[in-house]
């Protein structure tokens, strides 16, 4: 990882907005997370942290969305990198655009 983030000086740290959420459950796969409570009998419709391969599928998502932009200039969870500020800029500018055209969310910070 170390020589992948050789000679860069800029930095963005992007974080997906409870990222397993923005998943959605593939349709054979909902009445698998079906629970009961006293007001009914519930479904998932999108991933929840816990369910098997959960991890794996997110992470799955991200490589097919960053594909070829990994260890370039972005490492997943998200770090986008440049080595002058322009070039950061552009490299950011396309992380976002892929998380954008995949309906993906990011936790804006407030501190």
């Amino acid at each position: 990882m170390l020589s992948a983030l050789s000679g860069a000086r800029y930095f963005s740290s992007l974080d997906a907005a409870s990222g397993y959420w923005q998943l959605p459950v593939e349709a054979s796969a909902i009445p698998k997370t079906a629970f009961i409570c006293t007001e009914g009998l519930f479904e998932f419709l999108a991933m929840l942290f816990g369910l098997y391969n959960a991890a794996a599928t997110y992470q799955r998502m991200m490589r097919r969305i960053l594909g070829d932009l990994l260890w370039k200039c972005c490492l997943v969870y998200i770090l986008v990198f440049g080595s002058t500020f322009e070039e950061h800029n552009r490299n950011l500018r396309e992380v976002l655009r892929r998380i954008r055209e995949h309906d993906l969310l990011l936790k804006v910070a407030t501190s």
